[in-house]
């Protein structure tokens, strides 16, 4: 699931863009985030957990995250890199697994979703490596267009 030397390399990559590759990491990474929003049982971590949903939730759950959340916290500046977005997204499932029993479909529901995001993100971070890749070989922008619409209708 994690990958030091890509997470080393693509944030390296993120810091050297500056403020209008960050404008456009954000457009990417929202991407992703929007793919997110698409499962089939994103409905259940779109909004903040209420007490009247999951009594105590807010004494097992220190810090609690839902993907309007993150979403904010992408636009607002929050979550600048691919990893704090990984780490946000993450923790938003193990939040549900934290409170919820093993065998309750919530967790049935989180684990599946979290499969499937693990694998967006991977996918995203993949993608975003062989683009600054092919910018340093000086792969021209339609090449770099086609890799991208490739790897998202895979």
């Amino acid at each position: 699931m994690k990958h030091p030397i890509k997470d080393c390399i693509l944030t390296k990559i993120e810091r050297e863009a500056g403020s209008s590759g960050i404008k456009t990491w954000r457009k990417s990474i929202l991407l992703v985030w929007r793919e997110a929003t698409q499962h089939k049982y994103a409905n259940v971590f779109l909004n903040p957990v209420t007490n009247e949903e999951a009594p105590g939730y807010r004494n097992i759950v220190k810090n609690p995250l839902d993907l309007n959340t993150i979403k904010r916290n992408i636009e607002s500046g929050k979550i600048n890199t691919t990893r704090e977005f990984q780490r946000d997204m993450m923790l938003l499932f193990v939040n549900a697994l934290m409170y919820n029993r093993s065998d309750h479909v919530v967790t049935n529901m989180a684990q599946e979703m979290l499969f499937d995001v693990v694998e967006s993100i991977e996918s995203f971070i993949d993608t975003q490596l062989k683009l600054h890749k092919q910018r340093d070989l000086g792969v021209d922008d339609e090449e770099r267009i086609s890799v991208m619409k490739t790897r998202r209708h895979r």
